[in-house]
């Protein structure tokens, strides 16, 4: 499990769309911080305000869905053949609106999508027969990055059987102990300031009783999703939990904020929720993060052909950011763990960030 915590601490994180480790898309899409398209075609995306603007004449179809695909990084699945002269010209139309305009009669989707950016479908009659790809134009590439590091925190590894304890280091090198997950043997240390965090990192990488020395890194709370209408063609949902007496339940870890379970399609398929960062507050008017999540899940699965026989697969939420705006990777190790201990054999990831998912 070292080498878990070692790559949440690495990893990088999407462009506040989210990064899902599972399966699904659904009918909530997240929407807050889609990133700009610019440039002389005048098709601007706001992404703080969530409007676009557009001045288009003439556009083939696929250059509109070039250019999305582009820019917001979504994953673009068009209908074979279908043809369509793309208009329109408007200000500050939210995003559900300006993809009306833009698309015209046709209908669409844009959903959440698994292990990738969200998806938008884009078909006549039918959104199983959007299959085939439009890829963004290969001299279109994102700026890498990473979520920003704690400069006055570590994450430190100690070996079995370490002749030292946590609470004789973080002494001996003036730190305080803020996070603690033992079953890792890994903890949370927060210097007095950058360079005393600087100093320690280098006495540790010696020290006989560590073997491994990390940064610990902010990850912001995912934004709340917004509703977005999509076309009147999606079935009503109808799965339903199939009973598992033989231990073929399926169970899916997600590592998000909490989630609610009242007035959703969430009760029969959610365990008992584990939380690593403190109680939330979870809104009574507004699907949160991990509700959008697990709904996607559910959703994707009703699609399946044979779902009409119920599903064996049971959601673990795990909440990772309680009441807090931000979360660390060392929670979401913590999370992850506790989430493979509860059962789960999928983990799904969600979080929120500024930086690439690579």
């Amino acid at each position: 499990m070292v080498l878990g915590v070692r790559w949440l601490a690495a990893a990088r994180v999407s462009r506040r769309s989210g990064v899902m480790l599972g399966l699904g898309f659904g009918l909530l899409v997240w929407l807050g911080g889609m990133p700009r398209i610019q440039g002389a075609d005048r098709l601007v995306w706001r992404a703080a305000e969530n409007r676009v603007d557009a001045e288009i004449e003439g556009w083939p179809l696929t250059k509109l869905l070039e250019k999305l695909s582009a820019k917001t990084r979504w994953q673009v699945l068009l209908e074979p053949e279908l043809k369509h002269t793309v208009s329109a010209k408007f200000s500050g139309l939210k995003v559900d609106e300006a993809l009306r305009r833009l698309l015209g009669n046709l209908n669409f989707m844009l959903a959440p999508a698994a292990n990738a950016p969200a998806r938008l479908y884009i078909f006549r009659t039918s959104m199983a027969a959007a299959t085939e790809l439009v890829a963004a134009p290969a001299e279109h590439s994102a700026d890498e990055g990473a979520p920003p590091a704690l400069s006055n925190e570590l994450i430190v590894t100690l070996k079995p059987g370490a002749k030292e304890s946590i609470d004789e280091l973080a002494q001996r090198l003036g730190a305080r102990v803020i996070g603690r997950a033992a079953e890792l043997r890994a903890y949370r240390l927060r210097f007095d300031d950058q360079a005393a965090s600087q100093a320690a990192r280098t006495a540790l990488e010696s020290d006989p009783n560590v073997s491994a020395v990390d940064a610990n890194h902010q990850v912001p709370r995912p934004d709340r999703p917004e509703p977005l209408a999509v076309g009147p063609l999606l079935p009503p949902f109808t799965l339903r939990p199939k009973a598992t007496a033989d231990g073929s339940r399926v169970v899916v870890g997600l590592i998000d904020t909490a989630i609610q379970t009242q007035g959703t399609i969430l009760n029969d398929f959610v365990l008992p929720g584990v939380s690593v960062a403190g109680e939330a507050s979870v809104p009574a008017n507004q699907p949160t993060h991990g509700t959008s999540m697990a709904e996607t899940l559910l959703y994707r699965l009703s699609l399946a052909p044979d779902s009409s026989s119920g599903t064996p697969v049971r959601i673990l939420p795990v909440d990772v950011y309680g009441a807090g705006q931000s979360t660390t990777t060392f929670e979401i190790a913590r999370g992850i763990y506790a989430a493979i201990q509860g059962g789960a054999s999928i983990i799904n990831l969600s979080p929120g960030g500024e930086a690439d998912s690579r």
